[in-house]
């Protein structure tokens, strides 16, 4: 049987989801839904604010009473009271009235705006306003944060920080997401030791699991890390140990040399290869192979190139799958400062830093081995595939691998 050829990654990224299982829904509560994707719309059953709203301390008024004030010539206004809080207010605001208001408290019908207490003049039941106050002025309007049977959070939205306290303004309790994709982590190499294990000189500390995990989580579970060191029959009883998990990641075993047989042994194990690399670089050590119920997704066993690929290939393979655009990394043009190389006829990614100014440098890696090269990035630079090299001052595409500030 002909070996499947490379691809490009927009087709690796449809063939992987494609071949995932689409995930359930299922109702839980506002505290279980962190970091989980809305499965339906949500729709406000209210309005807010539900009137008026004062932002600040002061006095709710009229703002055309305050039309001539001046520092010369203030306005006197009466003191009515005070506006209750947590209440709708029974008082009527007419001309030449006031009344003191409380951050967060509703407008008493006829006001349209708010004076800062500490820019009026109290003398016992009066105020002066010595300046004009503008209409809304310091008010919330009603509904002007979301308005009754209207749409809020749309289906295929990640619940983060932001969405979690959206959610509770509305007074929702329960929430429908997608159930989360199950991920096992398989890190292979004769060369890996893991933590704890000590290192005879000869061999590396695993750090592609860690790195994997903690990416992962954000959007699906991971109960599997795992470690191979030997051969066919090892990897094999490793794998057999995952359960429930349709997407197996694996990294290293997939390169030219002797030991690098990860393929090899997911097709002796009865799976099916789907593609054999992907037409970017990094991107020639990637596999994607399949059985009856599990994915398979090899990864470089260099560091760079496995954070890389995650971020270009994996993640966009969850927001297709989540039907969650907002998964995938956030990418825009911006001025480079110095000189990239790529390899034209191929999609090249490398590190970046994005600087204050919104320019990008690239950041110096001594070898795809040089994981603390992640810790000085905070972007990836892309050089398309029609170019060999882009220039100082030319602009590039910038990659952020998290994407999205909700990712919280």
């Amino acid at each position: 049987m002909a070996c499947p050829k490379a691809v490009g990654l927009e087709k690796a990224v449809e063939i992987v989801a494609s071949s995932l299982d689409q995930p359930k829904q299922q109702l839980v509560t506002l505290e279980e839904a962190h970091h989980m994707i809305t499965a339906v719309d949500v729709m406000a059953s209210f309005d807010y604010p539900q009137a008026d709203t004062s932002l600040v301390d002061g006095f709710c008024l009229i703002a055309g009473d305050t039309a001539t004030a001046s520092p010369d010539a203030p306005v006197t206004l009466q003191i009515m009271g005070e506006t209750p809080i947590g209440k709708i207010p029974d008082l009527t605001m007419d001309r030449g009235q006031c009344a003191l208001i409380s951050t967060g408290c509703f407008l008493p019908c006829g006001a349209d705006a708010v004076v800062l207490r500490e820019h009026a003049d109290v003398d016992r039941d009066v105020i002066r306003i010595a300046r004009r106050v503008w209409r809304g002025e310091h008010v919330a309007p009603k509904a002007s944060v979301f308005r009754r049977q209207s749409l809020v959070i749309p289906r295929g939205t990640f619940v983060g920080a932001a969405v979690v306290a959206t959610l509770a303004a509305m007074g929702i309790e329960m929430v429908r997401v997608l159930t989360r994709p199950r991920v096992a982590v398989v890190a292979t190499g004769s060369e890996i030791t893991s933590l704890g294990s000590g290192s005879d000189g000869g061999s590396v500390f695993e750090s592609n699991t860690y790195l994997l995990k903690h990416m992962l989580e954000p959007l699906c579970d991971v109960p599997f890390h795992l470690t191979v060191k030997g051969g066919y029959d090892e990897f094999c009883s490793r794998i057999r140990q995952i359960e429930d998990c349709q997407l197996v990641l694996i990294t290293g075993g997939t390169g030219k040399g002797s030991g690098d047989r990860v393929g090899e042994w997911l097709t002796e194990m009865g799976a099916d290869l789907k593609f054999h690399g992907v037409d970017s670089a990094p991107g020639y050590h990637v596999r994607f192979a399949t059985d009856n119920a599990t994915c398979y997704l090899c990864l470089p066993g260099k560091p760079l190139g496995c954070f890389i690929l995650f971020n270009v290939l994996v993640r966009p393979v969850f927001a297709k799958l989540l039907d969650a655009p907002m998964l995938a990394p956030l990418r825009f043009q911006t001025r480079l400062r110095g000189e990239v190389a790529g390899l034209k006829g191929r999609s090249t990614w490398m590190l970046g830093h994005l600087e204050e100014n919104f320019e990008v440098k690239p950041v110096t890696c001594s070898s795809g081995l040089d994981v603390v090269a992640l810790i000085r990035a905070n972007c990836l630079l892309h050089i398309p595939p029609d170019r060999d090299m882009i220039r100082d001052g030319e602009c590039i595409e910038v990659c952020l691998p998290t994407g999205l500030s909700s990712l919280v």
